[in-house]
């Protein structure tokens, strides 16, 4: 079973802790999303008309959401995706966002 966590400021890791730590100790993959916000104000994304850069962070974030499949959420099966009810596709994203 995998988990995610999402951290902000010292609160949030606080609260996340004990997660973090279950699932290290039951060897479970968990996927955690750190505050990067001043950081990310400092260097926002840029378009040069082919690309779009973003801090390594948040390429690094993407990556692990797109390998897991949740770019293709809503997709039908045919085509690859997960075919969820909106439903669940909403609860899923909230986590994200």
């Amino acid at each position: 079973m995998s988990s995610a966590v999402a951290l902000h400021s010292n609160v949030g890791l606080m609260h996340a802790a004990m997660a973090i730590f279950n699932a290290w100790c039951d060897r479970s993959p968990v996927f955690l999303l750190g505050a990067h916000y001043h950081r990310s104000d400092e260097r926002e994304p840029r378009w040069d008309g082919k690309t779009v850069s973003i801090i390594p962070e948040i390429k690094t974030a993407l990556d692990a959401f797109s390998a897991a499949g949740f770019m293709a959420i809503r997709a039908e099966l045919a085509d690859g995706g997960m075919q969820l009810p909106e439903t669940i596709v909403q609860a899923v994203m909230a986590i994200f966002t």
